[in-house]
């Protein structure tokens, strides 16, 4: 029974940090414009803090053999991981327009962008003596 009031009590008081006090970039201000420092958070430490309780109720679920607990801490882990997981994403967008990071390119664009670079001095090559640098023409 004291296992199971301090489950809830560790629940009710630390689910939703994240949701609660972690405040992404504000609307009004437009994307391309850099926001103050004080309009949003950038500190990790309440994600951090529902990352780590949501584990903890992850570890009791997986260890325990009492179905009400398991189902209680089933429940917590999800609560609480969904939590940290909107926190952590709210502290990057403010830290993207905070400091304008722009988003990381996939792996795609980065390796189309350089074929491009590569290729591109390759095709505007100037043409030697008035001769094309293409493919030779094979309509003789």
């Amino acid at each position: 029974m004291l296992t199971r009031f301090l489950l809830g009590a560790a629940l009710v008081f630390t689910s939703g940090c994240s949701l609660a006090f972690v405040d992404g970039p504000p609307d009004f201000i437009p994307a391309n414009e850099p926001v103050p420092p004080e309009s949003c958070t950038i500190e990790r430490a309440l994600p951090f803090l529902d990352a780590v309780g949501a584990g903890a109720f992850l570890v009791t679920a997986l260890t325990s053999s009492d179905g009400d607990r398991v189902r209680f801490s089933a429940v917590g882990s999800g609560a609480l991981g969904f939590s940290s997981y909107t926190g952590f994403r709210r502290v990057r967008q403010c830290r993207q327009r905070m400091f304008q990071m722009p988003e990381t390119p996939s792996p795609d664009t980065t390796f189309a962008g350089a074929l491009v670079e590569i290729a591109d001095p390759l095709l505007g090559a100037p043409r030697l003596f008035g001769v094309n640098a293409g493919p030779p023409d094979r309509s003789r």
